[in-house]
């Protein structure tokens, strides 16, 4: 029984196509039980450090990290 996986990491979506997900946890944080199912889920746990973001500011903050990552990307694939 193979746990379900996002496209990408079963290498299954078109070279120009491209998805990301981003979960966000709770101000409390997350449990390591759920950190741990995340991650059987294909996601790469991501910090910002000694950092604690609100729950409304945190999806903002990965937006326009994710954003300026691929801001340098020069690949048309990407961004035509």
């Amino acid at each position: 029984d193979e746990s379900p996986q996002p496209r990408l990491l079963r290498g299954e979506q078109e070279p120009e196509e491209l998805s990301i997900a981003i979960a966000v946890g709770p101000e409390g944080g997350w449990t390591d039980g759920e950190v741990e199912r995340a991650i059987e889920f294909g996601f790469e746990p991501v910090s910002l450090g000694s950092r604690i973001l609100r729950a409304v500011t945190a999806p903002m903050v990965a937006l326009s990290l994710v954003g300026a990552a691929f801001e340098k990307c020069q690949s048309p694939k990407i961004f035509p």
